[in-house]
């Protein structure tokens, strides 16, 4: 006879079983936790080919709430598709940490300010992260109403 919690659990689970459960149960909880999270943060990348313009966006988005920060990488190269050729410019990368609340408008908002015809807008879920950095997201893009 096995037992769990001080109970006596007889033939009903193996002590094996009774371990598989627990681990189940915790994978379960990761699982949802991690999930929470990235339904809630995300990094936005777009491209730009000017720094000027790089700079103006990582201090216009911040200021306005809709993230918390742009890193600007590069400059690098970037080879694409356009007007059936085989387009190749010098860009620099932004990098935008944001919650998902803010997602759309953030997107609309790059959008707007942005010089190309077709911005590159791509959002990606955050799967996980350290929790001082996440609510430091929450607190830099919540903060204030806009």
């Amino acid at each position: 006879m096995h037992r769990l919690c001080g109970t006596s659990i007889g033939w009903f689970f193996a002590e094996e079983q009774v371990v598989n459960v627990y681990g189940i149960v915790i994978l379960f909880i990761r699982t949802y936790i991690r999930l929470e999270t990235r339904m809630t943060y995300r990094v936005v990348m777009s491209t730009i080919d000017n720094r000027d313009q790089a700079e103006q966006f990582a201090r216009v988005l911040p200021e306005s709430r809709l993230v918390a920060c742009v890193n600007i990488m590069g400059p690098m190269m970037s080879l694409y598709h356009w007007q059936d050729a085989i387009a190749r410019d010098e860009e620099y990368l932004l990098l935008m940490k944001t919650v998902a609340t803010e997602e759309q408008a953030l997107i609309e908002r790059i959008q707007e300010l942005h010089p190309y015809e077709v911005p590159e807008v791509i959002v990606l879920p955050v799967l996980d992260g350290a929790p001082s950095y996440l609510s430091w997201i929450d607190a830099s893009v919540r903060q204030q109403e806009r």
